[in-house]
C-alpha cells in the first residue's frame, strides 16, 4: 500500500478497535452510536453513559459526503478508550446558510489516581501513544450543497478553525462479497500536496479476540528494584486478513509503492493491474480506472500479523467483481 497509508493501518493493526465503538454522535439535535457497519448509519440513543466525564475538542482530518445528500461522514484519530486519556467521541453540528460547522468532542473518564509502590515511590498512569482512527457519521437538516465544512478545533497547535473540502462520496463502491464478519473499522480521506488528487480509504476487518488497549504501565517516580515488566500483546498468525479499499477522484500512479507488478486481469468491464506486496507480510492489490470515469479504484489485502495470509489474488479478484454503490441507511 502507499507510504501515506502504510503506518495508520499498522498502528489499526496493532491495536483493534472498531471506530467509535464505544461513542456516539450527535445527529443534528439527537444522539446516535457510531457503529462502524458498511452501508449503515448510527441508531439513535441516549448519552447518559457519557456523565461524569470531561470534554475535550477533538479534531478531524477528513470528511466526505454521502449517497444519502443529508449525511457528512467525518474520520478523525484519536486513541485507545482510558481513563485519564481518550473516551467515546460524539460531534455537534452547527449549520448556517453558508457553513457546515462539526464540533468532535471526546468524554475523558477521570484518571485513576495516584497510588504508591512497596517502597513509597508514586505512580502515575500514562496514555499508551497508539493512535486509533475513528468514524463517525451526522446528518444535516439540508443537502450540503455548495457550503463550507468547518472543524472548530482545526489541525492541532494551529489556533485556529480549518475548512475542509469533502470528498464527493456519492458513488462510492462497497464490497458486497466480503467473507463472513468482516465490518467497517475505517474511514479516512487525503489530499496528495503534489497532485492535489483528493482520495477516500475504508478499511474491513474480521473482529479477533487479540489485543484489548489498557493504560500504559504503572511509572514510579523511582526505580523499584525487581519490578517486572507485563507481557506484550501478541497478533496471532490466524487473524483473518484486513481488506482495504481506495477510491482517487483523479488520475494516480501505482497506490503502492515498490509493489510489484504481477499480472492483470479484466474486473468491472475493464483491465486491473494485479500487484504483490513486498514489506515482511503477505499483501495482494488489484488497481484500475472506473470505466466512464477519471477515478481510480484500488483495492487490497493484507494480513494483519506476520506469518498470517492475505486474501489470495482469486479472492481479491472477486471482491473487486462484487463491489456495488450501495445506498446508506440508517439502522433502526
Amino acid at each position: 500500500m502507499s507510504r501515506r497509508w502504510a503506518a495508520p493501518l499498522a498502528a489499526a493493526a496493532a491495536v483493534t478497535v472498531l471506530a467509535a465503538s464505544a461513542g456516539a454522535v450527535t445527529l443534528g439535535r439527537h444522539e446516535a452510536a457510531a457503529t462502524p457497519a458498511a452501508a449503515r448509519l448510527p441508531a439513535a440513543t441516549s448519552t447518559a453513559g457519557l456523565r461524569g466525564t470531561t470534554p475535550r475538542p477533538q479534531s478531524w482530518t477528513s470528511v466526505r459526503t454521502d449517497p444519502d445528500p443529508r449525511v457528512l461522514v467525518v474520520g478523525y484519530m484519536g486513541g485507545p478508550v482510558s481513563p485519564g486519556c481518550y473516551g467515546p467521541v460524539t460531534a455537534r453540528t452547527t449549520e448556517s446558510r453558508g457553513a457546515v460547522t462539526i464540533a468532535l468532542v471526546t468524554h475523558v473518564a477521570p484518571a485513576p489516581a495516584p497510588t504508591h509502590d512497596a517502597h513509597g515511590h508514586v505512580i502515575h498512569y500514562g496514555c499508551a501513544a497508539v493512535g486509533v482512527p475513528g468514524h463517525l457519521a451526522v446528518h444535516l437538516s439540508s443537502p450540503l450543497g455548495h457550503r463550507t465544512v468547518i472543524d472548530p478545533a482545526g489541525e492541532p497547535g494551529a489556533g485556529r478553525p480549518a475548512r475542509h473540502v469533502p470528498f464527493d462520496g456519492s458513488h462510492l463502491l462497497t464490497p458486497t462479497a466480503l467473507p463472513r464478519r468482516y465490518v467497517l473499522t475505517r474511514e479516512d480521506g487525503w489530499v496528495d500536496p503534489t497532485t492535489h488528487v483528493s482520495s477516500w480509504m475504508r478499511t474491513w476487518r474480521a473482529p479477533v479476540a487479540t489485543v484489548t488497549p489498557s493504560p500504559l504501565p504503572a511509572v514510579s517516580d523511582e526505580p523499584s528494584p525487581g519490578a517486572s515488566v507485563p507481557a506484550q500483546d501478541t497478533c496471532p498468525t490466524d487473524a483473518p486478513p484486513d481488506v482495504w479499499l481506495a477510491q482517487y477522484a483523479g488520475r494516480v500512479g501505482s497506490p503502492w509503492h515498490g509493489w510489484t507488478v504481477a499480472g492483470h486481469v479484466a474486473v468491472r468491464g475493464t483491465t486491473a493491474t494485479l500487484y504483490a506486496g513486498h514489506d515482511g507480510i503477505a499483501q495482494v492489490g488489484l488497481a484500475w480506472t472506473e470505466p466512464g470515469t477519471r477515478q481510480v479504484v484500488a483495492l487490497s489485502s493484507s494480513a494483519t500479523c506476520a506469518g498470517s495470509e492475505a486474501l489470495s489474488s482469486r479472492a481479491l479478484v472477486e471482491l473487486a467483481r462484487s463491489l456495488a454503490e450501495v445506498r446508506t441507511r440508517a439502522e433502526g
